[in-house]
């Protein structure tokens, strides 16, 4: 019975929160926190996907997704294929680079893309055009030490989306 009551209770507070537009719930800033007391207790809820401005950057793990205010673009970092990058400490032919896979989502629309660390090759491109908004790769960490590969969960992709400025659009 408790357990329901504060259902409700947080079931309506999210409702009040949240804005109805174009079908999607949204919180209306990023960073909205709602809280509920129930029975002394205090419970939060800070939202699971990081929120950000036009031209902020954010730095996301594999599997995780920002939201890109006010366009309301959602990016998820789908995961690293490929990283060739010259391990710290080495000298390297061919600097090599980080090939990441993320999706971007509004409203209904899906699109899926790749960025690459800066380099020779055209492709990837280490900025994309994705709903008239410049996707850029900025940063992919932690760089290889040694012959040993980069643990999956350990990989953080920067990236900012700001105003079209060319990129490639697809």
């Amino acid at each position: 019975m408790k357990n329901r009551i504060l259902l409700t209770a947080l079931t309506f507070m999210l409702l009040t929160a949240c804005q109805q537009d174009n079908g999607v719930l949204d919180l209306s800033m990023p960073n909205d926190e709602i809280s509920a007391q129930s029975f002394g207790e205090k419970l939060s809820l800070t939202p699971s996907v990081k929120q950000v401005y036009l031209g902020q950057p954010v730095t996301l793990k594999i599997n995780e997704s920002a939201l890109i205010f006010p366009d309301r673009i959602t990016i998820t970092l789908q995961e690293v294929t490929e990283d060739s990058r010259c391990p710290t400490g080495y000298q390297c032919v061919w600097e090599g680079r980080a090939v990441l896979a993320f999706s971007f989502e509004k409203y209904d629309e899906y699109l899926t893309g790749r960025l690459a660390t800066p380099n020779y090759l055209p492709d990837p491109p280490n900025d994309l055009n994705v709903f008239n908004r410049n996707v850029k790769l900025l940063n992919v960490a932690p760089h290889p030490l040694g012959a040993r590969p980069v643990p999956v969960n350990a990989y953080r992709a920067t990236i900012v989306v700001d105003r079209t400025d060319g990129g490639e659009a697809f």
